[in-house]
């Protein structure tokens, strides 16, 4: 490159006699040796440095040196330690990625810098937890006496105190005069209470309705429920035929920790086929770090791995909440 800079003609006044390769002693012309010195520090000095800055400029392509950097640069350094240059780079890339909302797009695309592939995101669905959480009222079909009360209690079982939205209860009538009936829940210990009027005139049969109060919000939903069905005036009975509640606890039992039955609506999972990640730059510390910080203060995030050895077996590290059909082994 330097002879390329100097001027026409400067072989007529400088002798640049290159080394002859097939004399070991041969060292080339003064005028060559001193140039081939500053080609040297040139290189050294300027070229090497300017080709290591824009490698180090790319975490995908930085040498030990750049990645330490941009650790350094992003809070990553106290976990650097026995991940490989290839997995370190991965999770530079996907702390870069790790600004905006946590939608699904934003979280799947930090991970994938770091398994190789984009994971599928879990979240719980508001209608099944709905379906499951909700509870048929036991000692129904109940008599509603004319100008009286047709009542049932009982029992319901959750380890949390129930959410904001309090309680849906679903209650199907037969009456001549449905205007005449007003319908009340009262919690457990008469902690809290809603009474609503049956809408709607005239005779019904097996018609349903539903009714919603946010009365029973932080109120304990273990115990002894109360459902009553009162005419308030007509001169003939009707039937309460079957009822079902939706009350569900959020938190956890401040003595046992056990979750409540709503607690569910705040999980999601990012399931990880292990058979599918690059294995140069997966780290499976790393993911879950990547987990933990996208994850909302309200929620709870985890990473789920697929159990490759296809038995029935997983991993639970909550024993004080009880599921239905499992049991827990050392």
């Amino acid at each position: 490159m330097l002879l390329s800079l100097l001027p026409d003609g400067y072989d007529r006044w400088f002798d640049l006699t290159p080394p002859d390769p097939r004399v070991p002693s041969s060292t080339g012309s003064d005028a060559w040796r001193i140039l081939d010195g500053a080609a040297e520090q040139l290189a050294l000095r300027a070229v090497s440095p300017a080709e290591k800055a824009q490698l180090d400029a790319n975490p995908l392509t930085a040498t030990a040196v750049g990645v330490a950097a941009w650790e350094w640069a992003l809070g990553l350094t106290l976990t650097a330690a026995g991940k490989t240059l290839a997995q370190r780079q991965a999770r530079v890339v996907a702390r870069l990625r790790e600004y905006g909302a946590p939608t699904l797009a934003n979280i799947q695309a930090a991970l994938a810098a770091i398994l190789g592939y984009v994971p599928p995101i879990l979240e719980t669905s508001r209608g099944a937890l709905m379906v499951i959480n909700t509870q048929a009222v036991p000692g129904l079909p109940i008599t509603v006496p004319a100008r009286g009360v047709g009542l049932v209690n009982f029992n319901l079982v959750d380890n949390a105190p129930a959410s904001m939205a309090g309680a849906r209860l679903w209650v199907t009538i037969t009456h001549p005069h449905v205007e005449e009936l007003t319908v009340s829940l009262i919690s457990p210990g008469s902690a809290a209470s809603a009474q609503w009027e049956v809408p709607g005139s005239g005779a019904v049969v097996s018609h349903g309705y539903i009714f919603e109060s946010p009365a029973f919000g932080g109120h304990a939903i273990e115990g002894s429920w109360q459902l009553q069905v009162r005419d308030t005036g007509g001169a003939s009975p009707g039937t309460a035929l079957v009822a079902s509640i939706l009350v569900e606890g959020i938190g956890r039992d401040p003595s046992t920790g056990a979750d409540g039955l709503g607690a569910a609506i705040f999980d999601w999972s990012v399931l990880v086929d292990e058979s599918l990640v690059n294995l140069a730059t997966y780290d499976r510390t790393t993911a879950r770090e990547v987990v933990a910080r996208w994850n909302p203060a309200f929620a709870r995030g985890q990473l789920v791995v697929v159990n490759s050895l296809g038995t029935n077996y997983c991993i639970f590290d909550d024993p004080r909440t009880a599921f239905d059909g499992g049991l827990f082994a050392p």
